[in-house]
C-alpha cells in the first residue's frame, strides 16, 4: 500500500523510497481520499552508522574522554526514541489507511482482516451463513462467493471470482436472472419465483429463490449488488411429495364416494361420541325422503319408531344385524333390517349402518301367506267334499259285501275297501299338515313341546327330556315333528324300552338327539327314511318331518347302530337356539361338558 504525504513524496519508515506503482482496490472508488500524516521532525539520515553498546564504553579517570563518548551517546539514544515514536505513529497511520481502503470492501472481501473481533465475527458470519450470498460489482463481476455457494454449486469461490454474472450456472441466466441484476443496479429489490437449474460442473439439479438488491457504500452509492440465494429444493420436493399425495387422497375419495354412492343400500356414517351424521350416501336420501342437507341437521332418532334402540345401538360397539322398524319424512313406517359395524376414523368411533328396505319382502310374504291360506282353504273344502264321497263309497261297498255271495266278487269288494280306506288315511293326514309355512317361526321350548307330543300315545315306553330350558327357532308344527319321531319310534321300535332327548355342543352349532334303545335302522335305510313314499305306514311322516324342519333350516339325520336303537340328530345353526337359563350345562361329544348361555 503506498502512503502519500502532503507533497506527494513516497515515504516508508521515514526514509525516502521510489514511488511505488498505485494499486487501489479495483472495488474502492478511484477518487477515494488517504489519509495524510506528518513527515518526522528528526529524520534518521541515511548514511547513519550503526551503533553498539561498545562503542559506549567508559575509561575510568578519562573524565574529557568519558564525557566526549557519553554525549554523543546521549544525542544518538534521543535520536532512537524520535524515531521510535516516528514509527509508532505510521504504524497508527497504516492501519488507519487499511480502514479507509477496506471500509466498504470487508464484509464481501474474504482476504480483508479486520481491525477488531466483530470485524471478524461479521466476516465469519457471511461466510458460513445458511444461504448463499454473491456480491457483484458495477461492472457485474463477482466479488464473492461464500461457503454456501460453494456446497450448492460444487464451484469454489477462486473459480468465479471477477467472471461475469452467472458464468457458471447459466440456468440462472437462461431463467433471465440476469435482468433482475440490472434491475437491482437501478436500486430496486427484486426477488425471483422458484428457478429450477442444473449445475454443469457437479451435475446436481436444484431449486432456488433469488433476492436481489443494490450494494451501497457509506455514501450510499451504489457500487455493486448482493444477491441472497435460498435453496428451496427441499422445498420443492415436499410440496411435489404433498401435491402428489393429494392428488392419491382425491383419487381415493372420489373412488370412495363412487362406491359409497353406487351402492344400493343406504348407507350412513355416524359419530359415536357427537351422535351427529358424519356421511351417506344417495341411497338414504332416496329410501328416507330427506335431502343431504336435512340430515345433518336431523336427530337420528327421528328415523327410528323406538328410540331406545337406536340408544343401544350406539353404546353395543359390536357387529351384528337387527331389525328396527323406520319412520320416512311423510311419517310411513318401514320394516328395515340394519347391519351395523364399527372402526376408528381419525381418532373417533364411527358407526356404519347399512339399511335394507324389507318393505317388498315383506309384501311378498304377505302376498304368499295369504295366497297360501287361501290355497289352504281351497284344499280343506275339497278334502272335505273327497271325504264325504269317500264315505258315501265306503258306505255302498259295505252294503254290497253283504248282499254279494260269490267270493270271487266278496274279494274284489274287500280290495277296494282297503284301497278307499287308504286313500281316507292320507286324506286325514294332510288335515294335519293344511298349515305348513303359512305362520312364521317362533321359539319353542324343546321339554314342553316334546311332552306334548309324546301325551298323544298311550305306551308304557319311557320318556326322558334333558334339554330343560332350551328353545329353538321353529315352524308352529314343530310338535308335528316330535309327534312323527315317537310314532316311528313306537311302530317300529319293536323291543324299545326307552326315549331320551338331549343335546350336545359341535362347533358353533347345536345337536339335538332323539334316541330309543330299540331295534334301530338298517344302514342302506338311514337316508331312505326321509323320502317320500317309503314306509310300512303313510310313506309321509319322516319325509313332512325334514320339511318342516327345513324352514328354519335344521337338518336331520339317522346315525344309530342297527339293533342298538335308532338316534336321529337336529343339527341347529348358531342363532337359531338359546337357553332362557343361563346355568344350564350342555353334554360335549365326549366325557366334557360346558356352560351355553341364551
Amino acid at each position: 500500500i503506498g502512503i502519500r504525504d502532503p507533497v506527494s513524496v513516497p515515504m516508508h519508515a521515514g526514509r525516502e523510497q521510489p514511488e511505488p506503482e498505485r494499486r487501489l482496490s479495483p472495488y474502492q472508488a478511484p477518487d477515494t481520499p488517504l489519509i495524510p500524516h506528518e513527515k518526522p521532525s528528526h529524520p534518521v539520515p541515511a548514511d547513519a552508522p550503526l551503533r553498539t553498546w561498545n562503542d559506549c564504553g567508559v575509561v575510568a579517570g578519562d573524565i574529557q574522554s568519558r564525557e566526549r563518548r557519553v554525549n554523543p551517546l546521549y544525542r544518538h539514544q534521543e535520536d532512537l526514541r524520535h524515531a521510535l515514536g516516528q514509527l509508532m505513529v505510521k504504524e497508527d497511520d497504516l492501519l488507519w489507511n487499511i480502514e479507509v481502503l477496506s471500509r466498504d470492501l470487508r464484509p464481501f472481501n474474504p482476504g480483508v482482516q479486520g481491525s477488531d473481533s466483530s470485524d471478524t465475527l461479521f466476516l465469519h458470519m457471511i461466510m458460513d451463513a445458511r444461504e448463499g450470498i454473491i456480491a457483484y460489482d458495477t461492472d457485474l463481476r463477482c466479488i464473492l462467493w461464500n461457503t454456501f455457494m460453494e456446497q450448492l454449486t460444487g464451484i469454489p469461490a477462486a473459480d468465479v471470482l471477477g467472471r461475469r454474472e452467472f458464468e457458471m450456472v447459466p440456468a440462472l441466466r437462461d431463467a433471465a436472472a440476469n435482468l433482475l441484476l440490472v434491475q437491482a443496479l437501478s436500486g430496486k429489490t427484486v426477488e425471483s419465483s422458484d428457478i429450477s437449474c442444473h449445475i454443469p460442473v457437479s451435475g446436481k439439479q436444484a431449486w432456488v429463490r433469488l433476492i436481489l438488491s443494490a450494494l451501497r457504500d457509506s455514501k450510499e452509492s451504489v457500487i455493486g449488488v448482493i444477491c441472497i440465494v435460498q435453496d428451496t429444493t427441499a422445498r420443492k420436493v415436499m410440496e411435489y411429495a404433498l401435491q402428489t399425495t393429494i392428488l392419491q387422497l382425491m383419487e381415493s375419495e372420489e373412488k370412495y364416494r363412487s362406491v359409497f354412492n353406487a351402492k344400493n343400500d343406504p348407507l350412513i356414517l355416524i359419530d359415536t361420541a357427537g351422535r351427529t351424521i358424519l356421511d351417506l350416501n344417495n341411497a338414504t336420501s332416496d329410501l328416507y325422503g330427506y335431502t343431504r342437507e336435512e340430515f345433518f341437521s336431523l336427530p337420528l332418532t327421528s328415523l327410528f319408531t323406538e328410540p331406545e334402540k337406536y340408544y343401544a345401538l350406539l353404546d353395543r360397539q359390536a357387529p351384528g344385524i337387527r331389525l328396527f322398524r323406520q319412520r320416512k319424512k311423510d311419517g310411513t313406517i318401514f320394516p328395515a333390517d340394519i347391519s351395523y359395524a364399527y372402526f376408528e376414523l381419525k381418532s373417533r368411533l364411527v358407526l356404519i349402518l347399512s339399511i335394507r328396505d324389507l318393505s317388498a319382502a315383506y309384501q311378498t310374504a304377505d302376498a304368499l301367506r295369504l295366497a297360501n291360506t287361501k290355497l289352504n282353504l281351497l284344499i280343506g273344502v275339497t278334502r272335505h267334499d273327497v271325504i264325504n264321497n269317500l264315505t258315501v263309497l265306503m258306505g255302498y261297498n259295505d252294503l254290497m259285501q253283504h248282499t254279494v255271495k260269490d267270493s270271487k266278487s266278496l274279494e274284489m269288494l274287500k280290495k277296494v275297501e282297503s284301497a278307499l280306506q287308504a286313500v281316507h288315511r292320507q286324506i286325514e293326514f294332510t288335515r294335519e299338515y293344511y298349515n305348513l309355512g303359512v305362520k312364521s317361526p317362533v321359539w319353542q321350548n324343546i321339554c314342553e313341546t316334546s311332552t306334548r307330543a309324546y301325551s298323544q300315545f298311550i305306551t308304557t315306553i319311557a320318556f326322558t327330556c334333558d334339554t330343560q330350558d332350551l328353545e329353538i327357532y321353529a315352524d308352529p308344527l314343530l310338535e308335528k315333528v316330535f309327534y312323527n319321531l315317537f310314532d316311528n319310534a313306537i311302530r317300529h321300535g319293536e323291543s324299545i324300552t326307552r326315549i331320551n332327548i338331549y343335546c350336545v355342543r359341535e362347533g358353533p352349532d347345536l345337536l339335538l338327539i332323539f334316541g330309543d334303545d330299540g331295534e334301530g335302522i338298517l344302514p342302506e335305510n338311514k337316508e331312505r327314511i326321509f323320502t317320500r313314499g317309503f314306509g310300512k305306514h303313510t310313506g309321509l311322516g319322516l319325509f313332512l318331518t325334514r320339511e318342516i324342519l327345513a324352514i328354519t333350516r335344521v337338518e336331520i339325520t339317522e346315525t344309530g347302530e342297527f339293533e342298538k336303537g335308532a338316534r336321529f340328530e337336529l343339527r341347529i345353526p348358531a342363532g337359531l337356539y338359546r337357553f332362557v337359563d343361563s346355568g344350564n350345562l350342555l353334554k360335549m361329544s365326549g366325557s366334557e361338558t360346558m356352560n351355553l348361555r341364551a
